[in-house]
């Protein structure tokens, strides 16, 4: 069961991949959205592959960006592009680190 799981895992990653690589591309537009929280800055990058909302805490405190603005933009399983793994929300929050930064997509 770890060979499977291991593969799946692979899998998923370089769909990720494949995925950032399409929204990154220079044709695809980028706009700055606007957080709700003076302490994010953030954009969005869509393209018919998904869309990318990277967020960057210039703060030396942890803050928190509504999991509402990600789901407006069709971003429902929140899955960090940049330092991989899974984003779980709590209380329809997701905690930014102090100076971090997340690419969700």
């Amino acid at each position: 069961m770890g060979a499977k799981h291991e593969r799946s895992h692979q899998g998923e990653a370089q769909k990720v991949k494949c995925t950032v690589t399409v929204i990154l591309a220079s044709q695809v537009p980028t706009k700055i959205i606007d957080t709700g929280n003076e302490k994010l800055f953030a954009f969005i990058r869509a393209a018919d592959e998904g869309n990318l909302i990277a967020v960057f805490n210039f703060t030396d405190e942890w803050t928190n960006l509504s999991a509402e603005l990600p789901r407006a933009n069709r971003i429902t399983d929140f899955k960090d592009a940049f330092g991989g793994g899974e984003v779980t929300p709590t209380k329809n929050q997701i905690a930014v680190a102090p100076y971090g930064r997340l690419w969700l997509i």
